[in-house]
């Protein structure tokens, strides 16, 4: 596959029940949002990056619940007293 065929993100959707602290966090890193809504669908923040690719925070569904990393099965490391 050369350069040119090589595929490309496009657009990435990031859904989270804290979207103001994720706007916030993002936003602190230089995109620039705008509040969006199409037709009924919910309200979203979208961000087009300067490659044209599109960055958006959508509200975290219910029926999706929450995606948590299982705990760790490895013990915490020892501080040196």
């Amino acid at each position: 596959m050369t350069a040119a065929e090589s595929a490309r993100l496009t657009l990435l959707v990031l859904y989270s029940d804290r979207m103001e602290e994720c706007r916030a966090f993002y936003s602190a890193l230089g995109l620039c949002f705008a509040r969006e809504q199409h037709g009924q669908g919910p309200q979203h923040y979208a961000a087009v990056l300067d490659d044209g690719s599109v960055f958006e925070i959508y509200p975290l569904p219910p029926e999706k619940g929450l995606v948590t990393a299982p705990p760790s099965t490895k013990p915490a490391p020892q501080r040196a007293p």
